[in-house]
């Protein structure tokens, strides 16, 4: 009764039968395909996401979607240095030649790929990377400190990375890349998995012990 289009650019419309469509609520709004009305009763966007947030330590939106220049731009307050990495992160994923082969064949956006990539990148986001009530951000800091603490306490460098270092972490980067082997695989261009140690990106196996929300 549910109907999912891919739109190919990491964008999903989902839509219900004619004879449900309205009549249901949720995080897809009321499922008539109508984007004018799916944030009905709230202020914006921000605000119907926010009533869906779980836990009590979520940094939620502003309601009003007045966010502050470092979430709109997080580029411009990094170290360049830092924004050159992220770059040549994005870059290796979308110039390896399996994947710019299958871009330039099924005419998707690079562009748009590759901005979305450095927003991420500088926004900081991660998959695994084991933040207390941040399982969506990276926090070396925090991660450090855990690490001297336990070198203080006799820890060798090596055991206590190897119990507080997370070893599975998945950067927008390589997001973008199972992003890319879907989206080239519903165009019938099927990829294989050797760009994932070419990219340092984490197996399907490695992607079952991650924990998204410690």
């Amino acid at each position: 009764a549910v109907v999912s289009t891919q739109s190919g650019h990491y964008g999903r419309e989902i839509c219900l039968l004619d004879d449900y469509k309205s009549g249901v609520q949720g995080m897809c709004g009321n499922a008539d395909c109508n984007p004018d009305n799916d944030f009905a009763g709230y202020l914006g966007s921000s605000a119907f996401g926010n009533r869906w947030a779980v836990g009590q330590n979520c940094d939620l939106e502003p309601e009003d979607g007045s966010l502050p220049v470092q979430r709109t731009r997080p580029c411009d307050f990094i170290p360049y240095e830092e924004k050159l990495a992220h770059e040549a992160r994005c870059n290796l994923i979308l110039g390896m030649d399996i994947f710019s082969d299958c871009i330039y064949t099924a005419r998707l956006d690079r562009d748009t790929m590759f901005t979305n990539c450095m927003f991420d990148m500088c926004s900081g986001l991660t998959i695994g990377g084991g933040c207390a009530d941040r399982g969506d951000q990276r926090c070396d800091a925090e991660t450090e400190a855990r690490i001297a603490e336990a070198i203080l306490n006799g820890m060798s460098r090596a055991e206590a990375e190897a119990m507080y270092k997370p070893r599975n972490v998945v950067d927008p980067a390589c997001m973008m890349g199972y992003g890319l082997v879907n989206d080239c695989s519903g165009r019938g261009i099927f990829i294989g998995d050797g760009w994932r140690e070419t990219a340092q990106c984490p197996s399907d196996d490695d992607l079952a012990k991650i924990v998204v929300c410690p």
